[in-house]
């Protein structure tokens, strides 16, 4: 990158399923399979010191979850993102501090439920969720003294 003592990592990918719905003999993706992702990692060890910083962040999507009498999406994000300051040296060991969630990703759920069978049924009730997850705060220690 030409940023000495910095690291970019980088993982994305995609994956595309299909199967023959047992009950409506269409076709449709495979239950709860994550179809995409991205996972990015930047991390900064400062020049002759002992003190690093980073951030990640990490993004899902997922397909649907089908069964006989209901079909539900379950997902979080859009986006966990994590920053940290770390001192390679305290005592001999590692100290990490870590604010989690910095961009407040929140947890979601679209569920519709059926009477029966979700090709014969009519829908029995909805439920949606949307809710906070919040701040995530954590510190670690690493290595022996």
């Amino acid at each position: 990158m030409g940023w000495k003592g910095a690291k970019l990592d980088v993982n994305a990918g995609f994956e595309k399923t299909r199967v023959k719905d047992p009950l409506t003999g269409l076709y449709r993706e495979i239950s709860g399979v994550q179809r995409g992702w991205v996972n990015l990692s930047l991390r900064h060890d400062i020049p002759h010191s002992a003190i690093a910083w980073g951030v990640e962040g990490n993004y899902g999507d997922y397909t649907k979850n089908y069964f006989l009498t209901e079909i539900s999406n379950t997902w979080e994000g859009p986006w966990f993102v994590d920053a940290y300051i770390e001192h390679k040296n305290v005592f001999g060991m590692t100290v990490q501090a870590v604010v989690g969630n910095i961009f407040n990703a929140r947890h979601r759920r679209i569920r519709t439920v059926y009477e029966d069978w979700r090709n014969t049924s009519p829908v029995a009730f909805y439920q949606t969720a949307n809710q906070l997850i919040g701040p995530i705060f954590s510190f670690r220690v690493k290595g022996t003294f």
